[in-house]
């Protein structure tokens, strides 16, 4: 995430985030250190993987049966057509 990070940030450690056994980025995210699209731009970079902009999408398009609802939140995987 060096690529994309203009300000160093210090993180206290803190047993809050291991109590909910939360991800660190999410962590991250959520205190407002960083924002999800800057962690979206720096995983895309430092994998070699396409961003995909779920803007461009026309949801009213999608099959939304093909798919169970508890399947694509428990993975928290989208099924591109």
């Amino acid at each position: 995430m060096t690529a994309y990070c203009q300000k160093r940030v210090r993180i206290p450690p803190t047993n809050r985030r291991k109590k909910k056994r939360q991800p660190f980025v999410t962590h991250l995210i959520e205190k407002g250190l960083v924002s999800s699209r800057k962690v979206a731009e720096s995983a895309s970079h430092e994998f070699g993987a396409p961003l995909f902009d779920l803007d461009v999408l026309d949801f009213d398009a999608i099959p939304t049966d093909l798919v169970a609802e508890e399947l694509v939140r428990k993975h928290h995987a989208l099924p591109l057509f």
